[in-house]
């Protein structure tokens, strides 16, 4: 078994242990249809670094950041109303281990390099996320420009010898919701996959979702996850696991086990938020 580096990140799911790891000086993709619940799935993942101790910089191209912190401060505290104890206390619980760069329209990879840079060199940042990658002004399949862009995101995570997480999106039209999608579908290029060291499919589980909301749902269909995490490429992994996950809708959380509860993710010196 290949041994754990003490600065890999892991995933705030107990059952996944060390089968998927977020590495230092790689890049992950992280993709699925629109809706699927990419982005909660990435700030989940982000809350669980954060909550281990790691310093962590994102941006929120598809969001205003207030929202961004909004959804954030809602899975860090399970609270799906929170009060202004709640999102003060939150905020206290990060302290200064997350960055949040939002950047207008279109943005350009120029800046957010800068800003990760800034960010890695003189505050100690190991895990970033950039959410998404559909923001970074490339249009359609241009293989060079894609092939460019993907492999200035992955130097940076090598030459800081930090994580980065990418966000993606799949082609689109995407019909069939029966099924995870695969490497093929990830919207652009492939060098997107080819660059990448690690890809994982987020799947939500829209007939389960269909059926449960029709009152037609069976005891094997409830059993079901709602949702996948398919690991399509884990180069310096020993597996490519696929994880079930259940969808805690009030706290959008992701937990583990079915019926299992969600469970605040930061601490601060009063105890947990």
């Amino acid at each position: 078994m290949i041994p754990r580096n003490q600065t890999d990140i892991r995933l705030p799911w107990h059952k996944v242990q060390d089968r998927l790891l977020l590495r230092p000086g790689e890049t992950s993709l992280w993709f699925g249809t629109s809706g699927c619940g990419k982005s909660m799935v990435a700030r989940h993942v982000l809350l669980g670094a954060l909550s281990d101790g790691h310093r962590c910089c994102a941006t929120a191209l598809e969001y205003r950041p207030q929202d961004w912190m909004c959804r954030l401060v809602r899975q860090a505290s399970t609270a799906e109303r929170q009060t202004g104890a709640c999102v003060r206390n939150t905020i206290q619980a990060m302290g200064d281990r997350l960055w949040l760069y939002s950047g207008p329209g279109a943005a350009k990879i120029d800046l957010i390099l800068d800003v990760f840079t800034d960010a890695a060199k003189h505050h100690g940042a190991r895990l970033f996320l950039i959410d998404s990658y559909t923001k970074l002004s490339i249009v359609g399949d241009d293989y060079l420009a894609h092939q460019q862009l993907m492999g200035r995101i992955s130097r940076f995570a090598r030459d800081l010898n930090v994580h980065v997480m990418v966000v993606a999106h799949t082609r689109t039209p995407w019909q069939d919701e029966r099924s995870p999608p695969k490497m093929g579908d990830v919207r652009g290029a492939s060098a997107l996959t080819d660059l990448a060291d690690t890809v994982v499919a987020i799947w939500r589980n829209k007939p389960r979702e269909h059926a449960i909301e029709g009152g037609f749902a069976t005891p094997d269909l409830l059993a079901e996850p709602g949702c996948l995490l398919v690991t399509h490429k884990q180069r310096n992994g020993e597996s490519e696991p696929i994880i079930r996950l259940w969808f805690d809708r009030a706290s959008q959380q992701y937990v583990g086990n079915p019926g299992e509860r969600p469970v605040p993710m930061l601490q601060t010196a009063e105890g947990v938020v």
